[in-house]
């Protein structure tokens, strides 16, 4: 299994992917203070993994599945903040 940060999802495997804000010493934001409003983009790799509704339910979760060897990059912006997951 790889580690998080090397942004790897092999074939076949399933990860989960929040876009929680966190604060600088890495404790999430709570809702009240970032709101429920998130939207999420597949800007590349749609070939490669699917985005699928999240095992932990939470607008701010998502569960993906590598489907083929390739580059993907997921987005999510909050409250005007957009972070991406670049990954292969």
């Amino acid at each position: 299994m790889p580690n998080n940060g090397l942004g790897q999802l092999p074939v076949g495997c399933k990860g989960f992917v929040t876009a929680t804000p966190k604060r600088a010493n890495g404790d999430d934001v709570p809702l009240s203070e970032h709101g429920p409003d998130i939207d999420w983009d597949l800007t590349s790799g749609g070939a490669f993994v699917e985005v699928r509704a999240p095992s932990f339910p939470s607008d701010f979760n998502k569960d993906l599945v590598g489907l083929r060897v390739g580059a993907f990059s997921l987005c999510a912006t909050v409250r005007g903040v957009t972070g991406c997951l670049n990954g292969t």
